[in-house]
């Protein structure tokens, strides 16, 4: 439906006593705008985590930059407008400090949640052994050992098999969205909700972005 605004209708009327436009007519557009589905997160906020002590056993690299490997491990992208995005492994001796690093006294309540969360979406998940990984925007993230899982997200139709490190990226991306309504009025709310932004930029690089965002859609 479109209307006509009132500032571009004249008085003049014609030999009907109908009134005339002298102008070109404006059309206003009264129809909404397309709905935006997104996965359940609270807004980013300006401010971020703390810096991160990077691990040093394993990476994963994203971004639209393209990066120069010919020289060992360290990776220079050739745009520098836009470094990518690093994901590293926490070796085994810092384990221990990644979550209370990341998630303080609330470490116990989003690991269980974690667990529990990933236990819904993989029915054949009976436990296994995971990997915590920082990112180098000041994210983080976990996800289990094994080369590939079995998802289910029923409320959203998706059903695929997805790689380990995918999965976790999955799984954390739904933790840190509904922990953060649980923790909306903690002080911590607003930091995990980062997380999950965090996190989210850098899965828009994955390699497995397409089953990602199918999977939180």
């Amino acid at each position: 439906m479109l209307l006509l605004s009132p500032s571009r209708m004249k008085g003049t009327r014609d030999d009907a006593g109908l009134p005339v436009c002298r102008e070109a007519i404006t059309p206003v557009s009264t129809s909404r705008p397309p709905r935006v589905a997104l996965p359940r997160a609270r807004e980013r906020v300006p401010h971020g985590p703390d810096g991160c002590a990077f691990g040093v056993a394993k990476t994963f690299h994203t971004g639209n930059a393209a990066c120069d490997n010919s020289e060992g491990n360290d990776m220079k992208p050739f745009n520098h407008e836009q470094q990518s995005i690093v994901a590293t492994v926490v070796p085994e001796e810092d384990r221990l400090k990644f979550l209370p690093r990341h998630f303080g006294k609330h470490m116990l309540t989003v690991e269980n949640a974690l667990y529990s969360q990933f236990a819904k979406l993989c029915p054949t998940y009976t436990g296994g052994y995971w990997h915590f990984y920082d990112l180098s925007n000041g994210g983080c993230y976990l996800a289990p050992s094994c080369e590939t899982y079995p998802l289910v997200h029923a409320d959203n139709f998706f059903e695929a098999t997805v790689p380990g490190d995918a999965a976790g990226i999955i799984v954390s991306l739904f933790t840190f969205s509904h922990s953060s309504f649980w923790l909306e009025d903690d002080p911590f709310g607003p930091r995990i909700a980062q997380y999950f932004h965090l996190l989210r930029d850098f899965a828009a690089d994955h390699p497995e972005a397409g089953l990602i965002y199918r999977a939180i859609d």
